[in-house]
């Protein structure tokens, strides 16, 4: 009895160790299962058009650029990391890694690519908060005013890409990142003409000039978009404002804080999303001098000085109290307002027609607080957006009133949208730590069946919580969790895709999934079945995709299937992932692989 009590505690951990290395093994590369229990993302008022997800497992991710095709660098917020995404999957090392302060809006938050790749000339724009201390998120402030010395500033480098490797930074522009950790603003372009674009906030603290405070400081770069050569030069000859640094860099300025930048591929010209403090937030047309009114005029109303985050009056269409610089400044009002604040960010115009024809050239705009996708219209000269019914007068005066005009929403908060070299719309989602791309539901008729996974010859395998019954040709999968970890029960099936033409293959699912008691996330994956195990301890994953939750109703669903997952042993897994108590289920009524 004595000896088993010593040994007790080191069976204990043991047994601890060993199911701790289960959910590692599991869960390698995995991270897609966290994304919400209501599945993939939806697309509104277009059948024709579905989200798939190309990659999950980034942490705050604000901004991405493609090198190429399925070549991606993405920046993650609070950490400094420049991760690339190559064919679906992170690269084992950073691309960067550089020392960031990040509170609220702080940290690294601008990204785009320029040079000639085909002569190995690759040069990477960041902008990024940088640390004083040489580690992340050393700026302790209170919540509108920091150590003088902490951070370095608001910076932006110029990169050049070397073996994997961003190398060489070379500073361009040093901006302030006090008094205030908000505002900080973010989008980095390289435009039509070649130039870098650059848009940074007011910082909490409209102070300067250039946010229209008559009696404030000379300009400092905040509170605008600043135009440099890839050299971190004004434009020779291009001085809009003024002449003396930094006035001769600012394109626009009164831009109170903007999370989102992008040129017309038409006419060139630049467009912004804007965000109001509660109220007011804009999209705008920006030509050279543009003024946005910030802190004078957010929407079409004037500031409310007595509570900021109430709109005051409506202002005429040429404000008082605005600073215009001689004349060289000139203030428009926006393009579209929302009135109750959804905070914009991302804009994207879809130069492209993958997505159907009618939305070429259009416009795309993401919000952070409700992960929604809007779409937009341009009248025929491009200089303003087709809006009709309630929204004919340029503002969505309540929440209600964007239906018209919300094109996809489950984005769960959408940081940057990139149409890519494949020319669909690649979407960041911040709370997701993923990417989606929008593609075309192909219509597509299956030829010849290799495989119905279903049949009385492939016999599934539980694992976890799972039990499952296997009779009339349906598969049913139930869960009852009772256990507060996350958990990644499945189903497995040993098999082989025996498959030897040059042909596309298909795996055709008809499901039911639902939670009768908690959330769950249902996905489908193949991994491959041998003894050679990846260097974590886990199977190669060769395919994968998330299941949407049903809610009871049966659905069809089709899925394109990589030539890999062909002639040799495979796993085909139908995981039920839960993270707490509930009861969960997923009916497999087909399950087939053919060729077309």
């Amino acid at each position: 009895m004595t000896q088993f009590n010593m040994l007790c505690p080191l069976i204990g951990l043991f047994l601890f160790i060993a199911f701790i290395w289960i959910l590692v093994s599991i869960g390698h590369n995995t991270d897609y299962y966290s994304v919400h229990a209501y599945g993939l993302p939806i697309i509104h008022n277009d059948p024709n058009l579905k989200t798939e997800l190309v990659f999950l497992g980034l942490d705050h991710p604000t901004s991405m650029a493609f090198l190429g095709a399925d070549d991606i660098l993405v920046l993650e917020k609070n950490n400094g990391t420049v991760q690339r995404i190559v064919n679906g999957n992170m690269l084992d090392e950073p691309a960067l890694d550089v020392n960031v302060a990040n509170k609220r809006t702080r940290g690294i938050l601008g990204i785009d690519v320029a040079g000639n790749p085909t002569r190995g000339q690759i040069y990477v724009f960041l902008y990024y908060t940088e640390s004083s201390r040489g580690i992340d998120g050393s700026d302790n402030c209170q919540v509108d005013v920091c150590n003088p010395a902490e951070p370095l500033g608001n910076r932006l480098y110029k990169y050049e890409l070397r073996d994997g490797k961003l190398v060489s930074p070379r500073l361009l522009l040093d901006l302030p990142a006090t008094p205030g950790t908000g505002e900080n603003g973010g989008p980095v372009r390289v435009g039509p003409d070649k130039n870098v674009y650059l848009v940074i906030g007011d910082l909490l603290h409209p102070r300067t000039i250039m946010s229209n405070n008559s009696t404030g400081l000379p300009p400092d770069g905040t509170s605008g978009v600043l135009r440099i050569t890839q050299d971190g030069q004004p434009i020779t000859g291009e001085n809009i404002l003024g002449d003396a640094d930094p006035l001769n860099k600012y394109y626009a300025y009164g831009i109170r804080n903007s999370f989102g930048i992008d040129f017309d591929p038409l006419t060139g010209k630049l467009w912004d999303t804007e965000n109001g403090p509660l109220y007011g937030d804009e999209i705008n047309l920006i030509e050279p001098g543009f003024n946005s009114g910030s802190s004078v005029v957010q929407g079409i109303w004037y500031s409310n000085p007595s509570n900021l985050s109430i709109a005051g009056n409506v202002a005429p269409l040429k404000p008082h109290g605005l600073v215009d610089f001689d004349g060289k400044g000139k203030y428009s009002n926006p393009e579209f307002i929302w009135l109750d604040t959804i905070s914009p960010t991302a804009i994207a115009f879809i130069n492209s027609d993958k997505l159907g024809k009618k939305y070429s050239n259009d416009i795309m705009v993401g919000d952070i607080n409700n992960g929604n996708l809007y779409h937009f219209d341009l009248n025929d000269k491009r200089t303003g957006l087709i809006l009709k019914g309630k929204l004919a007068d340029k503002v969505a005066d309540t929440y209600a009133e964007n239906k018209d005009i919300i094109f996809g929403s489950g984005f769960r908060g959408i940081t940057d949208m990139q149409v890519g070299p494949d020319g669909y719309l690649y979407i960041l989602s911040y709370y997701d730590g993923a990417i989606y791309r929008i593609v075309p539901i192909k219509s597509i008729i299956p030829r010849q069946s290799i495989i119905n996974l279903l049949d009385n010859n492939q016999i599934w395998k539980p694992f976890g919580q799972t039990t499952i019954s296997q009779n009339d040709g349906t598969l049913t999968i139930n869960v009852d969790s009772n256990k507060p970890l996350k958990i990644y029960n499945r189903s497995f099936l040993p098999t082989k895709i025996n498959y030897h033409m040059n042909k596309t293959l298909l795996l055709n699912l008809d499901y039911v999934s639902k939670s009768d008691m908690g959330n769950a996330t249902f996905s489908v994956q193949i991994r491959e079945n041998s003894s050679t195990y990846n260097t974590n301890g886990t199977k190669k994953i060769l395919w994968s995709s998330l299941l949407h939750n049903t809610s009871g109703n049966l659905t069809s669903e089709s899925f394109i299937l990589p030539d890999e997952v062909a002639n040799k042993p495979v796993e085909i897994r139908l995981y039920v992932i839960t993270e707490g108590k509930g009861q969960h289920t997923l009916a497999i009524k087909k399950a087939n692989i053919v060729y077309l």
